[in-house]
């Protein structure tokens, strides 16, 4: 694959824009292997696209490389070895979409979600002033969630 395949792989909507990626992104290659993790840009990031070969982080080696951004963490990925990206496309969606309010002034997940590092199931009781992900979600029932689908659950990544 070359970036601008690997470009629209990420996003149909600007396939031209190739940059890192903050959703789980799996990659499969030709042999068959697969790898789940995120693109990122390092300081050898533009010499090596030029061989068409991208820098990659695993998610076994993420941690790692966020505390100390040493390169022996980065995984080079040469695109000729690719034939196919996926990567889960942001949505928006409307606070009521995802949570519902219960007759005793509670709200509760209306299918699997993620915030901020906190998984809920559906049904989950969730009081105001409750602070799921470090948020007070009551703050935000008249507004509108960014995120996506993810292993069946609707990971959020922002409050718009």
């Amino acid at each position: 694959m070359t970036e601008d395949e690997i470009a629209k792989a990420l996003n149909p909507k600007l396939p031209n824009i190739y940059g890192v990626t903050i959703a789980p992104t799996t990659l499969y290659f030709q042999n068959g292997e697969i790898k789940l993790g995120y693109f990122q840009h390092t300081k050898n990031s533009d010499e090596l696209k030029k061989k068409n070969t991208f820098t990659f982080i695993e998610f076994g080696n993420a941690q790692e490389y966020r505390v100390t951004n040493d390169n022996k963490f980065v995984t080079e990925v040469n695109g000729d070895d690719l034939f196919k990206v996926f990567y889960p496309q942001s949505v928006v969606v409307k606070f009521d979409q995802v949570f519902g309010i219960n007759a005793n002034h509670t709200i509760s997940p209306k299918l699997p979600v993620r915030v901020g590092g906190v998984s809920m199931t559906i049904g989950v009781r969730i009081g105001n002033g409750v602070f799921i992900g470090g948020i007070n979600l009551f703050d935000y029932k008249d507004h509108e969630l960014e995120g996506y689908i993810y292993n069946g659950m609707f990971v959020i990544n922002r409050i718009l």
